[in-house]
């Protein structure tokens, strides 16, 4: 079709019936154009596209209300530059929001580095190491030995049972009453969850 032919304002009354052909116009005449005109803004050809695509296509699907005053070419190009516009302050925005996010972890991680070194939390530290070590010593002399031989030796129910001459049954009995053991010593410095993880 040899769009040349046909006066502006019929693509554009085209456009606003529905015409398909209209549609297919605003590409074939203007879309290298407005890529180019985009490119010029955002300096990223991918980007520059995209946004005139979106723009054809907000034009076709908004088409009833379509009023233009000045050229359609003028009115494409006010359209892209206004898209552009929106996309580099889109941009700036999360530029501002990645740098402070970035600050704030930064900053989150220096006081958790403090926290690290003050006084106090290596006193609770110890105090709980000393807890922990004072609750599995009031055991008896098997369960302790069991406990320790599972969770800080890292052996396997099958090799502490080998080794000590009893039941798996058994290790896992003796590995019960520490847990209950420990969960009763610590409620009052650690929560549940974590004594669950640490030691069940």
């Amino acid at each position: 079709m040899e769009y040349d032919k046909k006066p502006e304002k019929d693509w554009v009354e085209g456009l606003r019936a529905g015409d398909e052909n209209a549609y297919r116009y605003l590409y074939q005449r203007h879309y290298k154009v407005l890529c180019a005109f985009a490119y010029s803004y955002v300096n990223d050809y991918f980007v520059a596209e995209t946004l005139v695509s979106d723009v054809i296509f907000a034009i076709w699907n908004n088409r009833e209300e379509l009023r233009i005053i000045q050229s359609l070419r003028a009115y494409l190009m006010r359209a892209v530059k206004n898209s552009c516009i929106n996309h580099l302050e889109y941009c700036a925005r999360q530029e501002v929001l990645r740098q402070n996010v970035g600050e704030q972890m930064e900053l989150r991680q220096q006081s958790f580095d403090e926290q690290d070194n003050y006084p106090l939390c290596s006193i609770l530290e110890r105090e709980l190491e000393e807890k922990i070590t004072r609750s599995i010593d009031s055991l008896s002399d098997l369960t302790s030995e069991i406990f320790r031989m599972s969770r800080f030796e890292k052996m396997k129910y099958e090799e502490i049972a080998h080794a000590k001459g009893i039941t798996i049954d058994v290790v896992k009995y003796h590995i019960r009453l520490a847990i209950k053991k420990l969960k009763e010593d610590l409620k009052d410095y650690l929560p549940l969850w974590v004594i669950l993880h640490l030691f069940s």
